[in-house]
């Protein structure tokens, strides 16, 4: 089963914990589920992720959503950052 590639930071400040950055980098699916945010990577493989404890999401590849996923996020005051690099290089030869 492969992995998702989920990677988590826990920032503290001043011994206060504040809500977690959420960074994906496998293509797949965010959805709302039960008040969760749920990832599905393209092998079908599901992650459940609490709202409450995320405080941003920055999604580094392609990524499908809806409106209702968006919703959640905007009545949690979640930010969402969006970056797509594309590694397409040409060499070009004289």
């Amino acid at each position: 089963m492969q992995e998702l590639c989920v990677l988590w930071f826990v920032l503290y400040l001043g011994g206060v914990n504040m809500k977690k950055s959420l960074f994906v980098y496998n293509e797949g699916t965010l959805q709302r589920h039960d008040n969760t945010i749920r990832f599905i990577d393209k092998a079908g493989n599901k992650k459940d992720i609490p709202i409450e404890t995320v405080g941003e999401i920055n999604i580094m590849t392609q990524m499908e959503f809806n409106t209702s996923f968006l919703n959640i996020l905007s009545q949690n005051g979640i930010i969402v950052h969006l970056s797509q690099r594309e590694f397409n290089f040409r060499r070009i030869v004289s």
